[in-house]
């Protein structure tokens, strides 16, 4: 086994785990694992969504937006960019 395919099965451990705290109202938790998933993958789209969201519900409001614009920037997934316009639209301090 690679040191690439194994970070890759680290990181959605870290991103089951960040889900699962964000789920449980853990934002700060849910920060800690997900940055360690994205330090491992900066191409997962749903860890870099959470972690966004993550940051948004701890305060970190600059952070949390700067991750939405770097899924809507980057991600090839609709989806994934649609979630993100809409939630950097909601997180608009002058809306």
């Amino acid at each position: 086994m690679g040191d690439s395919e194994a970070d890759a099965r680290q990181a959605l451990q870290y991103l089951q785990q960040g889900m699962l705290a964000y789920q449980r109202g853990s934002y700060h938790e849910a920060v800690d694992f997900l940055a360690q998933g994205l330090s491992l993958d900066a191409e997962d789209w749903e860890c870099r969504l959470y972690l966004a969201m993550a940051y948004y519900r701890t305060g970190r409001v600059a952070l949390s937006r700067r991750e939405f614009q770097n899924i809507m920037n980057g991600c090839l997934d609709r989806n994934l960019r649609l979630k993100a316009a809409a939630a950097l639209a909601a997180t608009n301090p002058n809306a």
